[in-house]
């Protein structure tokens, strides 16, 4: 084989292993999944419905169900907390202790061959808000629970910032019935005063 032909194939070995890099890495969930992934939020996806995006999202995205050697994933309970709020709490075995992704997630001891985990899905309708595996680490932000600030059920961004503006509006209204009384009242007492008053 001539040089040029090792040179090509060296090239191109270089850039299959690359390739089946970056393919293992996007698929094996390198790519942090965050709530921005999330789908847009549909206020009329059901309990139902949402259980079922709750169930795609552990096994497509969960770091701890896909890299720590995640099985036998069930539904135990779903409930509905608020308009829109739902928590699902799913059950499944795992061949590691840890959680998140091994190279930058949290470890735990391992107290058995295989560790049966309990993961706490939260969302909002069809929106993932947390993913809580054993009440330690959230595997939607790859976080301590003890780092998240975890969402509460009837408080949404979205709602708040109306809520904001609804306040702000009522305060300005305010504002302008305050000061619309203030001149009628100086009004009334330019014309109560008398006229060598008026011309003091």
């Amino acid at each position: 084989m001539d040089k040029n032909k090792k040179i090509k194939l060296s090239v191109a070995l270089s850039i299959g292993v690359i390739i089946l890099f970056l393919a293992g890495f996007f698929l094996l969930g390198g790519e942090k999944y965050t709530e921005e992934h999330s789908p847009e939020i549909d206020k009329s996806t059901t309990l139902e419905e949402a259980s079922k995006v709750a169930e795609t999202w552990i096994i497509e995205h969960s770091a701890t169900y896909r890299e720590r050697g995640g099985s036998g994933l069930s539904l135990l309970e779903s409930e509905e907390l608020a308009e829109g709020w739902y928590d699902f709490v799913f059950e499944l075995t795992t061949e590691d202790s840890g959680y998140g992704r091994p190279e930058d997630g949290m470890e735990a001891e391992k107290d058995s061959e295989k560790e049966v985990r309990e993961i706490i899905v939260r969302t909002y309708y069809n929106h993932l808000k947390a993913a809580i595996v054993d009440g330690a680490y959230d595997d939607l932000s790859l976080m301590p629970v003890e780092e998240i600030d975890m969402p509460e059920p009837g408080i949404y961004d979205e709602d708040e910032e109306e809520l904001a503006d609804d306040q702000e509006n009522e305060k300005t209204e305010t504002e302008y019935i305050e000061n619309d009384d203030e001149a009628q009242v100086e009004e009334e007492d330019d014309k109560s005063s008398s006229p060598e008053e008026l011309f003091q």
